[in-house]
């Protein structure tokens, strides 16, 4: 088998032959459409289905998100309850049956910032300290462009791979961060489907810590959303009002 893999070996491309990142994913963006169409709306509620067959488990997805940066996700799984995690401009946080409520911080709440960030996808000179093409993949049948980068502040690294052909995203890798820690993950772009003008991601499957994943939109609504759709729900508001009582507390003799 190693013989085979050597006499079927893709020759490394020379940097010269690879393509800026920077044109890779601007490409991108003119093959879902283009800036104006992806501007043209300022929030969107997608609808569908969160699937872990492994586990047998499925449940309803709802993905709300408004500009410049409010996001929210629920999921509703029968027999276990929601599951959630939002941003409201100001505080993140994450709802699990498991684990309950709790106040999203550090790195975990980075990532939930830029999850939330409503136009992400058309400024990566704002968002990455690292952007370059290292090579060439197969994807999924797909042969495609892998890029390398390191978002700024950060010294995380993710690859990022998009189709040669078509120029659309086919997976992302790389860490994420939670509140139990960093994880790896690998998420593979399945499908896109017009809506509203533009093509989104609609089919994902994700593989995190040997566990799978798949994520289908059957459909997304780009009508306005009000901001108390993204408020924190009122557990979470207890949360947060705790940690301002205690900024809020006077100092013990003891720590003048």
């Amino acid at each position: 088998p190693l013989l085979l893999g050597a006499l079927f070996a893709v020759p490394a491309l020379a940097a010269d032959d690879l393509p800026a990142a920077g044109d890779v994913l601007n490409r991108y963006v003119e093959a879902l459409g283009g800036e104006d169409a992806l501007r043209a709306h300022e929030s969107r509620h997608m609808t569908g289905k969160l699937t872990m067959s492994a586990q047998g488990i499925e449940g309803d997805l709802d993905v709300f998100a408004s500009a410049p940066d409010r996001f929210l996700l629920r999921v509703n799984i029968p027999g276990m309850g929601n599951i959630e995690s939002g941003y409201d401009g100001e505080h993140g946080w994450m709802i699990q049956p498991m684990a309950g409520p709790m106040l999203l911080e550090d790195e975990a709440l980075d990532e939930l910032k830029r999850q939330a960030d409503y136009y992400e996808l058309l400024k990566p000179e704002e968002r990455y300290e690292v952007l370059e093409t290292v090579g060439k993949e197969t994807v999924e049948g797909k042969e495609c462009w892998k890029l390398r980068l390191v978002r700024k502040g950060s010294e995380v690294e993710t690859f990022e791979y998009y189709d040669i052909e078509t120029g659309l995203q086919a997976a992302t890798e790389g860490p994420q961060e939670t509140p139990m820690g960093t994880i790896q993950s690998r998420t593979l772009v399945l499908e896109h489907t017009e809506h509203g003008g533009a093509l989104y991601p609609t089919r994902l499957s994700q593989e995190i810590m040997g566990m799978k994943q798949e994520m289908r939109i059957t459909a997304i609504d780009f009508a306005p959303l009000e901001a108390e759709v993204f408020a924190p729900p009122r557990e979470i508001r207890a949360l947060i009002d705790a940690e301002a009582a205690k900024g809020d507390a006077p100092a013990e003799a003891g720590d003048n």
